[in-house]
């Protein structure tokens, strides 16, 4: 899979994925994650969730793991299939409080999310 910053997937991975789940997604679930470095332990780091330092991972409020571009990128795929379905937010980021990580998402999201209906093409 092609890398695109620290962890986010290319745009076309992302199209590609959200294309294959077209029509069978009932809702989507954001959730974040930061790699922080794989090299020592691989990615299935048993250590407590509370070692972060130390950690090869740690899960991340929705714009603290992934670049902001990745989000634009899942938001953009999922419209050009037509989703308009619930978006969730799941946070289970050790480093902030539940309110500070619910709000920080929730306005990363905001700024990535398109409310508006689209419209004819009227460039072409």
């Amino acid at each position: 899979m092609t890398l695109k910053g620290q962890t986010g997937i290319s745009f076309r991975h992302t199209l590609a994925i959200v294309d294959d789940l077209n029509g069978r997604a009932a809702g989507i679930s954001d959730k974040d994650v930061d790699i922080l470095c794989t090299g020592i332990n691989g990615v299935l780091d048993t250590k407590p969730y509370s070692d972060e330092i130390h950690r090869s991972w740690i899960f991340r409020s929705v714009g603290y793991g992934h670049a902001h571009q990745t989000w634009k990128d899942m938001m953009s795929a999922l419209r050009m299939v037509g989703y308009d379905g619930p978006i969730s937010i799941e946070h289970e980021d050790s480093l902030m409080t539940p309110s500070e990580g619910l709000n920080k998402a929730i306005a990363m999201l905001k700024d990535v999310m398109m409310f508006e209906a689209k419209g004819p093409m009227w460039w072409a």
